[in-house]
């Protein structure tokens, strides 16, 4: 059955609270015609209060997905926005098992993930992504790459914050152009009624010139930002 599907069902059962997670966020177990999928409940009630942030983050969790998938990346678990749920509005994203545990820094030295990397890194660097974490990067059990935790996303003002700088300079690839291209023409359609004109105007611009460029840009050793902490 379709994940997304299955995150949007009616038979829901609150597993218990991610504990390491700030936001209190909450796992899910969603079940319709006997298949089950489990899922991360983001509720904006359960949100802290950020000064660079309005309350609803988890429209940027939403759109992150929504970017990756416009992207043709696929590097972002599915996630949905539901209302209906006992703790009021919020994102659900598909619950994904690391089994191996790996994080960035063990996928990063594996050649097979590299393209994976490449376009959360780009995803990251559009979408103006300010956490991305070490841990924010995950390898599920049948070695799929995935980005997690896209909340803190579509600032207007400059927020980039990652540990993937290993693609300094590397030109786009024709695919990733195609994807671009295509986020360009139907990001705001998808947006408008989540995000303010300026953020979606800010965003549209980065991947416009990202475009132009053709490759990731330089950045100097001095001017990467990382996040803090970096797991």
């Amino acid at each position: 059955m379709d994940i997304e599907e299955l995150l949007l069902s009616d038979e829901v059962e609150y597993v218990g609270r991610i504990v390491s997670s700030s936001n209190h966020a909450l796992l899910v177990k969603f079940t319709k015609d006997d298949y089950s999928v489990f899922g991360i409940y983001k509720p904006v009630n359960f949100e802290r209060p950020l000064w660079d942030f309005e309350p609803g983050l988890y429209k940027r969790e939403y759109l992150a997905f929504v970017s990756a998938s416009l992207m043709n990346f696929d590097v972002v678990p599915v996630t949905v926005i539901r209302d209906d749920l006992q703790y009021g509005t919020g994102s659900v994203q598909h619950f994904l098992n690391n089994v191996n545990y790996y994080d960035y820094f063990e996928a990063v030295e594996q050649s097979q993930f590299q393209i994976k990397l490449f376009s959360v890194a780009i995803m990251d660097l559009i979408i103006n992504n300010a956490d991305r974490k070490a841990g924010h990067v995950l390898v599920t059990d049948d070695n799929r790459l995935y980005a997690i935790d896209n909340g803190l996303s579509f600032n207007i003002a400059p927020k980039l914050h990652t540990v993937i700088w290993e693609f300094i300079n590397e030109e786009l690839t024709e695919e990733a152009k195609v994807g671009i291209r295509n986020f360009v023409d139907s990001f705001e359609n998808h947006a408008e009624d989540l995000l303010t004109k300026d953020e979606i105007d800010k965003t549209l611009n980065r991947a416009d010139a990202l475009l132009d460029l053709g490759r990731f840009p330089n950045v100097s050793q001095e001017d990467r930002s990382y996040p803090w902490p970096i797991y």
